[in-house]
């Protein structure tokens, strides 16, 4: 009788143990799955789930918030994930949000990463699309790997190459390393950059304290520049300079037309200078007979001696007395007409 209380005591306490255990499992897997609170559902469209199955966690900024409840094949390169996730997330998730297929560690189980978006479009609903982003795979990530650990293995070996051909002699680079005269000029040179970049540091601060002064009101360049007054002056003698240029017009006009009389007389003399040069007459003659001068210039002479002899008769028959009467009259007479 006390064995058969035992054995029913055992049993029972293993009858317990175990209802509780699997009440445990059940609310675990039902929180896992949403099932024991208000959900909804949210779906997105992948090439490649990468192993994702029914499940496997949703998560919502590094958050568990639900899991994967239905994966289906849409078309042959197309996979559509459905997601059930608590209803919290209604009004929180965007529908610019982006899922994407992600593992929980180096060899974890395969999860929905949602990461939110911009935030301005409007709250996802029941059974919205979200956005998806297809990972890099994990074969695919080996392959880069392959084709770079083969890019560095050629990369090596060229510099082992080059190295080897610097060692030899051969090639400008051991010149440069090994010639001592090219050296100093490298130094020589390098000196003098550095004597022009002081330089050129100099008129940089040069040029900015004159810019700063320009700026403070200093000097005939900011005078040109800042100065209003002297625009509107410059403008008033424009405009000044503009009259007494329409004020001079007519002169240069009369220049103009006494340039082109000047120009006719010009031809005219030339004609009357040329019409001597070619004519038998009195001028060609005084101007090119030598023996015609001579005898002008006699003339001339002969007529003066003549005018001084009337000259001393004249002043002879004043001092006559027959005469001397007839210019005093002849006097007498001017005086009253120079009175009147």
């Amino acid at each position: 009788m006390r064995k058969e209380t035992s054995y029913t005591i055992r049993l029972g306490i293993f009858v317990i143990i175990g209802l509780l255990l699997f009440t445990f499992a059940v609310y675990s897997i039902g929180n896992m799955n949403s099932l024991f609170q208000s959900s909804f559902r949210l779906n997105a469209l992948f090439e490649n789930v990468n192993g994702l199955q029914p499940g496997n966690n949703v998560r919502y900024a590094g958050i568990n918030v639900g899991s994967v409840e239905d994966i289906r094949i849409v078309d042959d390169s197309t996979v559509q994930v459905v997601m059930r996730v608590g209803n919290e997330l209604l009004g929180v998730v965007k529908r610019d949000a982006v899922a994407s297929i992600g593992s929980s560690g180096l060899v974890g189980s395969m999860l929905i990463n949602i990461s939110p978006g911009a935030g301005r479009a409007q709250p996802v609903v029941d059974n919205d699309f979200l956005r998806s982003y297809s990972r890099l795979e994990t074969d695919d990530m080996m392959d880069a790997l392959g084709n770079t650990s083969e890019n560095l293995a050629v990369l090596t070996l060229e510099l082992l190459k080059t190295i080897e051909k610097i060692n030899s002699g051969y090639g400008t680079i051991p010149v440069l390393l090994r010639d001592s005269t090219l050296a100093d000029d490298l130094r020589l040179t390098m000196r003098n950059v550095n004597i022009a970049t002081n330089h050129l540091r100099g008129l940089t601060a040069h040029l900015e304290r004159t810019s700063v002064a320009i700026t403070q009101g200093e000097g005939l360049v900011n005078t040109l520049l800042y100065d209003t007054t002297l625009s509107q002056d410059l403008a008033h003698f424009t405009a000044g300079l503009d009259t007494v240029l329409a004020g001079t017009e007519p002169i240069f006009t009369q220049l103009s037309t006494a340039s082109e009389d000047l120009a006719a007389s010009s031809a005219e003399l030339r004609t009357f200078l040329a019409s001597i040069e070619g004519s038998d007459g009195l001028v060609n003659t005084m101007l090119h007979d030598t023996l015609a001068a001579d005898d002008l210039r006699q003339t001339l002479d002969n007529l003066e001696e003549g005018s001084d002899l009337l000259n001393e008769n004249l002043k002879a028959m004043r001092e006559n007395f027959l005469f001397r009467r007839y210019f005093r009259k002849q006097e007498r007479a001017e005086r009253r007409e120079d009175e009147q």
